[in-house]
This record gives C-alpha cells, structure tokens and sequence, in this order.
C-alpha cells in the first residue's frame, strides 16, 4: 500500500448564512492513495449533482 495523508474537506460561505455560519470542516486520517482517488471522485460528482439541482454551474476549481 502507498502513502498515507490526511485529508481536510471545507466548505466556506461568502457572507455566512444565519444557522450555517461561515465555514465548516471534515476530516478523514490517513487515506490510502485508492481511497484518495475515490474520495475526490465521489467528491466531484456530489458537486456536480448539487449545482445540477440547484440550476447552477459548478466543479473542481483547481489545485492550490
């Protein structure tokens, strides 16, 4: 088995929304190099399918 990295998930809101706050975190420890790639796949999808519903663009922004 490969490397294994923490992962942080966030999300920010831009003003906060009353209830949600401003930002909230996740956090999944050591995952394998297969688990990683399946959670950033899983990931893409789920925000496609949201901006989908929503009637809204959305996806994978970049590396930074």
């Amino acid at each position: 088995m490969g490397e294994k990295r923490e992962y942080k998930i966030y999300i920010q809101r831009t003003p906060a929304i009353s209830g949600y706050g401003g930002y909230d975190e996740w956090t999944l420890d050591e995952l394998s190099s297969e688990a990683a790639d399946y959670l950033m796949e899983e990931l893409d999808k789920l925000v496609k399918r949201v901006a989908k519903k929503a009637n809204t663009t959305g996806g994978y922004t970049g590396v930074n």
